[in-house]
Formats: structure tokens, C-alpha cells, sequence
């Protein structure tokens, strides 16, 4: 076959592929879908407070867990909202005075959270998933007369959420004082 033929063929294909391939990622963007993310830190505890108390929406979430976290008292330390884009992602910092009843005193605490992008799950558009949540708790630990930062954490991959409804993602125990840090989630497609 000679080039000149061969030519005006490869000529054509350069040409479309890009447009056909630019199409096909217009499509899977129209696709996507954005979501409002709202994220509650529940402390579960058993002092008996009677100041800042969780909706019934949080409280039947975490009572839904089973009887392994038995506390008697459960309360907001921190609503976080973010309305997230397609492949939006979230973080938010904060300087804490107490979580719970784990205070700090004069030394500040640290805490920290991000969220990576959320997705429907194929094939069950009921479903959210989250594809990384971390949050990391710096603390201040006294050693001697200096003041050390240690650090606690929680890394979930993939976690999965009934869109629209009140869900308890992960846990993690408060230093020093039996109390439990349960991370809430309520995501919400935006239309």
C-alpha cells in the first residue's frame, strides 16, 4: 500500500480519537454527581451532662451499633459541612479547648480531618462511598517540665454510607478518660 493512500486514513484517525476520547470524558463527568457532606464528632461518655445533646437522628445511629458502646450520655463536639463537587475533596483544622472531657488545659489540642472524593457505588445508586477519611488528634503530653504533641488517629478507605441517612462511620477511644470519639456521617446528593 502505498503512503499516499496510507496518509489520509492515519490523517482521519489522529484527528477523531481525540474528540471521540474528549466525548467519552464529558460523558463520565456529566455523569458524576455532587453531594452535601455533613460530619458530626459524637462523644460517647457516661458523665452526665446536660448541655449540647445529639439530634435523635445521631443517637438512633449509635444506639444502632449494638450494646458494645453503652454510654449513658452522647454529645456534639464538632458539625462540619461541606458541599462537595464532582472529585471535591474536604478538610477541615481545628484548634479544640475540650473533646469531651478530655481538656487540654492551657496547652491547646489539635485535630484534623480529611475527606477524599465521594462517589455512588455502581449498581446500587443507594449507596455512597467515601474514598478516604482521616482524622488525626494531636494531644499534649507532658513529659517532665516540656511538652510533647503525640498523636492519635483514624484512616478509613473506601467507606460506604446509605445515601441520606444518619451513619456511624468509625470510632476511636479519648485518651485518658474512657470516653469514645464516633465519626457521623450524613451525605446528600445534591440535585
Amino acid at each position: 500500500m502505498r503512503i499516499s493512500k496510507v496518509f489520509p486514513i492515519v490523517l482521519a484517525l489522529f484527528i477523531s480519537v481525540p474528540g471521540v476520547l474528549n466525548a467519552q470524558s464529558t460523558e463520565a463527568l456529566n455523569e458524576g454527581r455532587s453531594y452535601k457532606l455533613l460530619l458530626q464528632v459524637v462523644v460517647g461518655s457516661a458523665v452526665s451532662e446536660t448541655d449540647n445533646e445529639v439530634s435523635p437522628a445521631v443517637r438512633s445511629a449509635i444506639v444502632g451499633l449494638g450494646p458494645e458502646f453503652g454510654y449513658d450520655r452522647y454529645t456534639t463536639a464538632a458539625s462540619l459541612y461541606g458541599p462537595l463537587g464532582i472529585n471535591g475533596q474536604a478538610q477541615w483544622k481545628l484548634v479544640p479547648k475540650k473533646l469531651g472531657s478530655f481538656g487540654s488545659g492551657a496547652m491547646p489540642i489539635f485535630a484534623e480531618w480529611n475527606i477524599g472524593t465521594i462517589e455512588s457505588v455502581p449498581g446500587n445508586p443507594s449507596l455512597v462511598e467515601i474514598r478516604r477519611f482521616l482524622f488525626t488528634l494531636r494531644i499534649p503530653a507532658a513529659i517532665r517540665e516540656s511538652v510533647n504533641y503525640e498523636s492519635i488517629g483514624l484512616t478509613l478507605n473506601r467507606v460506604r454510607a446509605e445515601a441520606g441517612k444518619t451513619s456511624v462511620i468509625g470510632n476511636l477511644p479519648v485518651p485518658e478518660t474512657g470516653e469514645m470519639l464516633f465519626f457521623v456521617v450524613k451525605i446528600d446528593e445534591i440535585r
